[in-house]
């Protein structure tokens, strides 16, 4: 059980998390087209950086890489709605190759009206899929899966997570640090 709620908070945290990020990316946009005459390509090139970066990490998420396969294995009925995602996901894809194009043709007319209008379509674009996800897909979720789906995907999210933490701490896996303890070299396991 505490599996299953630990999956839970895992998902909804990284979904506030996402609501955060594009909510501030907004903002920054908002604030770029203010300054319209500041704009240059770099301010550009860093917007579009900014917007890659979420994009990578919305789809690095928990949900993504983890629970959409989960229930679409375990009902038809997630099929169009992970239909829908991925067509957001589609237009935003093409949001950003629209922006990275903009920018390589170095526009300098001082007009960024075309690429303002794509990053918001983007950003509109990711907005509509978080709160699909919110709404219709963690509700499948909880009607699908079983207390053993969750059982699973609680243990994936733990070590996921452990990896992570023993990778930012600089720690060596529970396999070397027994190998250590024990006195053995790694080059004799």
């Amino acid at each position: 059980m505490l599996t299953a709620t630990y999956s839970l908070l895992a998902i909804r945290f990284e979904q506030k998390n996402a609501c955060t990020i594009l909510a501030r990316l907004r903002r920054y946009l908002e604030s770029i087209q203010c300054r319209k005459e500041c704009v240059d390509q770099p301010t550009l090139v860093s917007m579009i950086n900014q917007l890659q970066h979420f994009d990578q990490y919305l789809h690095a998420r928990k949900i993504e890489r983890h629970v959409i396969p989960v229930l679409c294995c375990s009902t038809d009925e997630a099929d169009s709605l992970v239909e829908e995602l991925e067509m957001l996901s589609l237009s935003a894809w093409r949001s950003l190759s629209t922006l990275q194009h903009y920018v390589h043709r170095c526009v300098s007319s001082g007009d960024h009206q075309p690429f303002f209008l794509t990053a918001e379509r983007y950003c509109e674009s990711m907005h509509q899929r978080l709160v699909k996800e919110e709404n219709s897909l963690m509700s499948l979720v909880g009607e699908v899966l079983t207390r053993e789906d969750w059982f699973a995907l609680g243990t994936r999210f733990l070590t996921e997570d452990g990896e992570k933490y023993r990778s930012r701490r600089g720690m060596s896996s529970p396999v070397q640090l027994t190998a250590v303890i024990s006195g053995e070299s790694a080059a004799t396991s």
